[in-house]
């Protein structure tokens, strides 16, 4: 059971990136440090924020093990001589410095991803009103172009009817004229109807390629968009590594200029 918690301990080091031995001071410090880089409030919604909030509950759980654990096992300390107090007021500005580099660091690369996603935004509501706008200009050309066409057929079967019947009256016994007659009425009517069903496709397939269109830039917006917030995720680790990296080499520097050996830290 002893060597269960001591690997708990270990693994709660490891998670808030300090040495084993460090002080309670130095746990505070990191862990204010670690929860200003990951709260899930400056990361967006999504697998972002998601893996953000599973980081920062394992930050609080290694916290309060070592805060629990330093103050189980505390000892009494020597006073310290009046270099170990500079070097560590000097350590405390060098971290608060370090902690404000990494919020404006956070926030800036928030602020420069805002006007990006706005833009997506934006470009994905203009397109759905151009979208919505084809659409009705489709079917605004369809009903126009087949009340057109019914009407010239119309027209025209009516003035072949009219033609038909003054012939009629004036030769009532020849059928021939009426069959003609009749034969043209049929022939406009099916026309009339081969037309209508040809504009009827035609209007469909219009739509079907404008919503394949929409689709198709709905999936390009939607990958660009999964890019951008992959290389800001990518951008946020970087310069916290980066700030990390700083940190410690300025610690080791300030350690070797006191005189101190790296394991005090």
């Amino acid at each position: 059971m002893a060597g269960h918690d001591s690997m708990a301990i270990v693994a709660a080091y490891a998670e808030l990136e300090l040495a084993p031995g460090a002080t309670p001071e130095q746990v505070k410090e990191q862990y204010r440090l670690l929860s200003v880089a990951w709260h899930p409030d400056k990361w967006p919604a999504g697998r972002s924020r998601a893996r953000a909030e599973e980081k920062m509950k394992r930050v609080n759980n290694a916290n309060d093990a070592l805060l629990r654990h330093l103050r189980d096992h505390a000892e009494v300390e020597r006073e310290p001589s009046r270099r170990e107090r500079e070097y560590r007021q000097k350590l405390a500005g060098i971290e608060e410095r370090l902690a404000a580099d990494v919020k404006a660091a956070c926030d800036a690369i928030v602020e420069q991803r805002r006007p990006l996603l706005e833009a997506t935004d934006s470009a994905r509501r203009v397109l759905a009103d151009q979208s919505r706008a084809c659409v009705a200009d489709i079917r605004a050309h369809q009903h126009s172009a087949l009340h057109g066409h019914e009407r010239s057929i119309r027209a025209k079967a009516l003035s072949d009817v009219a033609a038909a019947r003054s012939q009629v009256r004036r030769s009532r016994d020849d059928r021939e004229v009426v069959e003609a007659v009749v034969g043209a009425v049929h022939s406009a009517r099916a026309d009339l109807r081969s037309r209508r069903d040809r504009l009827a496709s035609e209007s469909d397939r219009r739509i079907e390629e404008a919503a394949e269109h929409r689709a198709v830039i709905y999936r390009e917006l939607d990958t660009k968009r999964q890019a951008l917030v992959d290389q800001v995720e990518r951008e946020i680790d970087r310069a916290a590594a980066a700030l990390v990296r700083e940190a410690d080499a300025a610690r080791r520097r300030l350690l070797r200029e006191c005189g101190i050996p790296d394991d005090a830290a």
